[in-house]
């Protein structure tokens, strides 16, 4: 049942003693599996979702929902002057191609909620970024000391949010920022579509593109990233940013070998090299086939420990993914 008035709200945080957790975009493939571990562990979660969204079950059985647009300001006078423990700030709009819905739901909907946790003071705010802010740098390892540059309007719109962000650290907000890299799991298999595509057709790849290497993030490491920031209140927490990958970084012809053993497919023919030399094969291929990896080391080395290997991760996307078909 959702709680559409500021009474509501109140006289459900008012009733429990548990950590008040609010969470946007819990709707989403990443708010979605936070919100459930925050249930799991205990936490009252309270969720901002839009109307129009599809709230999962499990959401609608145990936690609370406010319908809100936190590109609105109004629509966020609900929940204000509510105590609230911390606050994980999930929701974003991925799309590249409008510039002013992206400034919208990325940029403004950020400062909205770096406003509500000013005026209701609360302890932490947890931002997911992202990699992107950093992407556009010349380098194929990328660290969170590298300056604020983006290749794209997603990206750009995510570095204008952690502008904000840095604007409310300094008068006082505490705030944690994450830079995931590419995040997958059973239910997001996007990072490895082109993969999956040539595993059908029993193709390969060219050697010059299966030894690139791209780091990702599954899902559940990131989970388990954003429990830590949630329960670590070291000052070096509330400092920078920190990046997020898995511990291991697969080549493109690793992860390859590994979904065709998954489904017993044997690639038959290899593309030829020469073929992605084409303008109008080699712009988008080298889009996907990055050579990027994630430096996370600031992040182990303030205690966090990535839980969940590589090659075992992607196993059980594909496993669990294949069942949910």
């Amino acid at each position: 049942m959702g709680l559409h008035n500021l009474s509501e709200v109140q006289e459900y945080l008012a009733s429990n003693n548990f950590m008040r957790i609010l969470i946007t975009g819990a709707t989403g493939f990443i708010g979605r599996q936070i919100s459930e571990k925050l249930i799991e562990k205990g936490n009252e979660v309270v969720v901002l979702a839009r109307k129009s969204s599809i709230v999962p079950k499990v959401l609608k059985s145990k936690a609370k929902i406010v319908f809100a647009d936190i590109a609105r300001r109004k629509d966020l006078q609900k929940i204000k002057r509510i105590k609230l423990d911390v606050v994980i700030h999930c929701a974003a709009l991925l799309t590249n191609d409008n510039w002013n819905d992206l400034y919208r739901a990325n940029v403004l909907g950020t400062r909205n909620i770096c406003e509500l946790c000013k005026d209701i003071q609360v302890k932490k705010l947890v931002y997911l970024s992202s990699i992107e802010v950093v992407s556009g740098n010349n380098s194929s390892f990328l660290t969170g000391d590298l300056p604020l540059k983006s290749r794209n309007l997603y990206g750009k719109s995510k570095l204008l949010a952690e502008k904000i962000i840095e604007k409310y650290r300094k008068i006082g907000l505490k705030t944690v920022i994450y830079r995931p890299c590419a995040v997958y799991g059973p239910e997001n298999l996007r990072p490895f579509y082109i993969l999956l595509k040539l595993s059908n057709f029993h193709l390969s790849i060219p050697s010059n593109l299966a030894r690139r290497k791209f780091q990702m993030l599954y899902v559940g490491n990131l989970v388990e990233a954003l429990m830590f920031a949630v329960k670590n209140n070291h000052k070096d927490m509330f400092k920078g940013a920190f990046l997020i990958a898995d511990s291991e970084a697969l080549s493109f012809g690793e992860m390859l070998q590994l979904i065709n053993k998954f489904r017993h497919k044997k690639p038959l023919f290899t593309i030829p090299s020469l073929l992605f030399l084409l303008p109008i094969i080699k712009n988008p291929v080298n889009r996907y086939f990055l050579n990027l990896t994630a430096d996370n080391s600031r992040l182990v080395k303030s205690g966090f420990k990535v839980p969940y290997s590589t090659k075992a991760s992607i196993i059980k996307s594909l496993r669990l993914n294949e069942r949910q078909q």
